[in-house]
């Protein structure tokens, strides 16, 4: 969904953070794109596309996928949390977050064409006292 360019650039910039999953025959069957970026509570890993071909889901590709990249960002990068952002309405991926460990820092007003999306973040070890996932209860304009 994404155009050449921007998959080339995170695939130069992040090679480590951008994964795939592949059938034994070498079909794709989901991949996972982050990035890394420092704000004002450091190091972290943004999850910019998580993909999964619909035939190959509920196989717990998508969760391989997102525990890789977490471990990427844990043990090589150092990073201190990943967060990613969802569509506020897609109930589905929300719950899978959700399930996964994640939690809703923040609302981000407006941010997609139809809706608002939500800031979900998983502390990684690097952040002993979990404050990354401390709801921020704010709405971003």
């Amino acid at each position: 969904t994404f155009s050449t360019s921007y998959y080339l650039t995170h695939i130069h910039r992040w090679p480590e953070l951008c994964l795939s999953a592949e059938s034994s025959d070498g079909e794709l069957m989901g991949y996972i794109i982050g990035k890394t970026d420092i704000g004002a509570e450091g190091l972290f890993v943004h999850v910019t596309a998580l993909t999964v071909k619909g035939e190959h889901r509920k196989r717990g590709i998508a969760s391989r996928l997102m525990s890789q990249l977490e471990m990427v960002g844990a043990n090589k990068l150092g990073a201190l949390f990943v967060d990613l952002f969802v569509k506020e309405i897609n109930t589905r991926a929300v719950n899978y977050y959700k399930g996964i460990g994640y939690v809703t820092s923040r609302v981000l007003s407006d941010y997609y064409d139809d809706c608002n999306a939500l800031d979900m973040r998983k502390s990684l070890p690097a952040d002993k006292l979990n404050r990354r996932m401390i709801p921020k209860k704010i709405i971003v304009r």
